[in-house]
């Protein structure tokens, strides 16, 4: 046997499994593989559906890193094994001639034990071999167990961000929509309601991202579904509220621990996955809210510049799920009557 091309192997094998195990029964995230797979994946389909101008592409971004992930698990755990088989010439034998099997036969026997598809034509060369067959064989079977169990918590996740977003745009489709909806004339103390609620499941969809960041590649094509705009509509909302006079807010109590868990999720994703932008985008139009901020234009833009820094990782965040700023309002009752009329 050559030691060397068995540690080789069985080295490959440990970084395999580690990335596994920490992508998949961890907190902590995906592991190196995994992470560089997902942003790999999502750039190249990013920049093809801003080449070809069809955001379409991006919806099969979550899944197809998913299964990325899955087959490069498989093809690392197969290619370490079948190393470390190589290592021996006797290690593996054809029954029908009794002679050392071939490379190929090799790759064959590793990857039928791996599926546990069981012995066919070929058997171990010794007991050492057999020991280490078996020992194997349960890795594929647990490498197949971990595989489904990990796309079940995904998708249940992945459920949850598409409700929260779903809860976000009851409220408004637009940072208009939201403020004129829940003004009733003197305040906007009608939102107290919500935003416990909606703190609550930021945090809970940010502790999901964190233990499956494959959920930053799930993207849907309509745009008052999509859960960064809705999220960043919900924030500017926040940024707006301010400019009001305090007794016609919501109070300080249920306002900043919303603005506390949107910090905490842009603090995730900033991380890894998104770079804010070069400039903050413009501040929202002051006319259609006239009646209820009464401000002069330089007090207005004074406040919003105050505010840059965190509406360029918004944009950032936007940018990378493949929309721009615009798309905010996009999402009005009236602008997504125009879209369905479009499709037709």
């Amino acid at each position: 046997m050559s030691i060397p091309i068995f540690l080789a192997g069985l080295v490959l094998l440990l970084i395999f499994v580690h990335d596994l195990v920490t992508t998949t029964l961890s907190s902590k995230g995906a592991g190196w593989f995994t992470r560089h797979i997902g942003v790999g994946i999502w750039a190249v389909l990013l920049a093809v559906s801003r080449l070809i101008k069809q955001r379409k592409i991006l919806s099969y971004g979550g899944t197809t890193i998913m299964l990325s992930a899955l087959l490069i698990w498989l093809l690392g755990i197969w290619a370490s094994c079948t190393i470390m088989i190589l290592s021996e010439e006797d290690s593996v034998i054809n029954i029908e001639t009794n002679t050392p099997a071939s490379v190929a036969s090799k790759i064959y026997y590793t990857g039928y034990t791996l599926s546990t598809f069981g012995n066919g034509d070929l058997e171990p060369g010794n007991e050492f071999w057999e020991i280490f067959t078996a020992l194997f064989s349960f890795t594929g079977l647990i490498f197949i167990s971990i595989a489904l169990t990990y796309l079940l918590p995904v998708l249940s996740a992945e459920i949850e961000k598409q409700r929260l977003s779903a809860y976000i745009s009851t409220l408004g489709y637009s940072v208009e929509e939201i403020i004129k909806q829940a003004w009733n004339g003197e305040n906007l103390c009608s939102l107290e309601v919500h935003l416990p609620s909606l703190t609550s499941m930021i945090l809970h969809h940010t502790q999901n991202h964190h233990a499956y960041p494959v959920l930053h590649y799930f993207h849907t094509e309509r745009k008052k579904d999509a859960f960064v705009l809705n999220l960043t509509n919900l924030d500017e909302v926040i940024t707006l509220i301010r400019l009001i006079p305090e007794h016609q807010r919501p109070s300080k109590q249920v306002l900043l621990p919303l603005q506390n868990a949107i910090s905490h999720y842009l603090s995730t994703v900033q991380d890894i996955y998104v770079r804010p932008a070069e400039q903050a985008p413009p501040p929202p139009s002051q006319e259609n809210l006239a009646e209820i901020i009464s401000l002069d234009q330089s007090q207005w833009e004074l406040h919003y510049r105050q505010w840059a820094e965190r509406r360029k990782m918004l944009l950032g965040l936007i940018q990378n799920d493949g929309w721009c700023w615009d798309d905010l309002e996009a999402g009005a009752f009236q602008n997504y009557r125009q879209e369905i009329e479009k499709d037709k």
